[in-house]
C-alpha cells in the first residue's frame, strides 16, 4: 500500500511525494527521527533509478562508498579547495561580464539559467579541466542544462518501473533521438564525458591534463589497496556523471533562488550590499574566498534546498535505536533537509526569510540544524566547492549589480519533487544596473 502511495504522488501527481509526507507530518504530529548512521545501507530502491551504481553517490556497500570517498576526498578538501579558487573566480568574473551586457536596457536576465551555466562551467573545469563553456550559449540555455530540467521526472519513473528504465538506457542513440528530441542534451553531456575520458585514457600523462582531474586520482595505483581493482572505464564514467550533475545543479539552484530572496526582501538586499561594500570598498582589488567567506550567507542555504527528497537506509537486522525511539530491522528510514529547515520548533516563522535569525548571540546552535549538505560520513563530497561557489557567486553579483527582478514571485520558486527541486514557474529574472566601483 505504502510503495502505491509512493508511485501515485511520484510519478501520477508528479513530484508531489515530499509535500504530501509534509502534510501527513502536521497532521498525525509525527515526531521526525534523525540519524547518521554510515553502517545502514542505501536503499536500491532509490539510488538505482538514477543509472549512476558504480559511484560514490551510487554505491549501495557503505564500504564501496567509502574507499571511493576517500580517494577523492582530498581533491575536495578546504585545502585544495582554496588553491584551486581561481577556477571559481574566473567562471563568476565571465558571468558578471555576461550580465553586464545587460546593463541600462529593456532586457531582464534569465538569473536562473546564469547561474546553472555558472556552476556548470565551475564543475567541468574543476573536475575535467575542461570547461563546457555553458555561459557562451546563446541566452544561457544549453542544450545539457535544458535536457537535465527535462530528465528530471524521469527519474521517478525509472525508479517504479524498472523496465523501462532497461528500455531506455538499452535504446540506441539515433531512436531516443528521433522519439524524444529533448534528450539530446543528456546524450550531449554523455558523449562529452566519453570523450574526454577516452582521450585520457589514451595518454593519462599528458601535460595538457591538469592534476586535478578526477581520473588520475581514480586510477593512481598509489591509491589502490591490496586487493583491490582499480575503477572500470565504466566506473570512471558513473563517477564523472554523478559529480557533473550533483555538482551543478543543486549549486546553481541554491544561487538563483538564494539570489530571489535576497532581491525580494529590500532591506535585506541593502544590508547585504553595504556589508560587501564595507569588506570591498574598491572592486578593482579582489577579494578571495577566505575573506569573503566571512560574510552571513546562511539564510539563503536553509531557503535554498539542493537535494529535497528523504536520502533512504535501510536498518540493519539487528534493529537500531533512532532519536530514542526502536527501529525493527528492513525498515527503511530516510530524513529531507526541507523538513529540518522549514520545522519551526527549531526556526520560528520558517517559510519567511530572515538573515538577521543567524546573527543573535544565541543563534550558534541553528548551525546544527542547517543540513543543505546532509550530514555524517557519506554527506556531500563537494560541500567544500559548493561553499566556495556560493560565497564568491553572491559577493560578486551583489557587489557589482544593482538588481531588480522581473516578474517573478514566489509561486515562480515553488518546487516539485524529484530528489532535487524542480521549479514549476517562470525562471528568476531581474534587470541589470552596473554600480559605481
Amino acid at each position: 500500500m505504502i510503495l502505491e502511495q509512493k508511485t501515485y504522488y511520484d510519478v501520477w501527481m508528479g513530484g508531489e511525494l515530499a509535500h504530501q509526507v509534509k502534510k501527513l507530518h502536521k497532521k498525525y504530529d509525527i515526531e521526525k527521527v534523525q540519524f547518521s548512521n554510515s553502517r545502514m545501507i542505501k536503499d536500491e530502491f532509490m539510488y538505482q533509478c538514477f543509472g549512476e551504481g558504480d559511484s560514490t553517490f551510487g554505491f549501495i556497500d557503505p564500504n564501496l562508498s567509502r574507499r571511493r570517498r576517500e580517494v577523492l576526498s582530498p581533491l575536495f578538501s578546504r585545502r585544495n579547495i582554496i588553491s584551486l579558487q581561481r577556477l571559481v573566480i574566473e567562471k563568476v568574473e565571465k558571468l558578471c561580464e555576461k550580465l553586464t551586457e545587460y546593463h541600462d536596457t529593456s532586457d531582464a536576465a534569465d538569473i536562473s539559467s546564469t547561474f546553472r551555466c555558472t556552476t556548470m562551467d565551475i564543475i567541468t573545469s574543476f573536475c575535467f579541466a575542461e570547461s563546457l563553456n555553458a555561459l557562451d550559449h546563446k541566452g544561457f540555455r544549453h542544450p545539457v542544462l535544458v535536457g537535465v530540467k527535462i530528465a528530471l521526472p524521469m527519474y521517478w519513473v525509472f525508479k517504479h518501473f524498472r523496465p523501462v528504465q532497461w528500455i531506455f538506457m538499452h535504446t540506441p542513440t539515433w531512436l531516443s533521438l528521433l522519439t524524444s528530441p529533448e534528450t539530446a542534451g543528456i546524450m550531449g553531456v554523455q558523449n562529452s564525458i566519453s570523450d574526454h575520458l577516452d582521450r585520457f585514457l589514451a595518454n593519462p600523462k599528458s601535460p595538457a591534463i591538469a592534476d586535478h582531474v578526477i581520473y588520475h586520482r581514480l586510477l593512481d595505483p598509489e591509491n589502490k589497496r591490496a586487493g583491490e581493482s582499480l575503477p572500470t572505464r565504466h566506473g570512471l564514467f558513473d563517477e564523472a556523471m554523478a559529480l557533473l550533475i550533483a555538482g551543478s545543479d543543486t549549486v546553481g539552484n541554491t544561487l538563483a533562488v538564494g539570489g530571489f530572496h535576497v532581491l525580494n526582501n529590500p532591506s535585506v538586499y541593502e544590508k547585504l550590499f553595504n556589508e560587501l561594500k564595507k569588506n570591498w570598498p574598491v572592486l578593482e582589488k579582489s577579494l578571495g574566498y577566505e575573506e569573503l567567506e566571512k560574510l552571513p550567507y546562511l539564510e539563503s542555504l536553509r531557503v535554498s534546498h539542493g537535494v529535497v527528497s528523504a536520502l533512504p537506509r535501510i536498518v540493519p537486522p539487528s534493529g537500531a535505536t533512532i532519536g530514542g525511539a526502536h527501529i525493527l530491522g528492513g525498515t527503511v528510514v530516510g530524513m529531507s533537509s526541507p523538513y529540518v529547515h522549514t520545522n519551526e520548533g527549531i526556526f520560528p516563522d520558517a517559510h519567511r526569510f530572515i538573515p538577521e535569525r543567524w546573527l543573535q548571540p544565541n543563534s550558534k546552535h541553528l548551525e546544527h540544524w542547517l543540513v543543505p549538505f546532509s550530514r555524517g560520513p557519506r554527506m556531500c563530497l563537494g560541500v567544500n566547492l559548493a561553499w566556495c561557489e556560493l560565497t564568491i557567486g553572491f559577493a560578486h553579483i551583489f557587489r557589482k549589480f544593482d538588481l531588480r527582478l522581473h516578474e517573478t514571485t514566489e509561486r515562480d520558486i515553488r518546487w516539485k519533487e524529484y530528489f532535487v527541486p524542480h521549479f514549476t514557474g517562470k525562471r528568476v529574472q531581474s534587470f541589470i544596473k552596473l554600480r559605481p566601483s
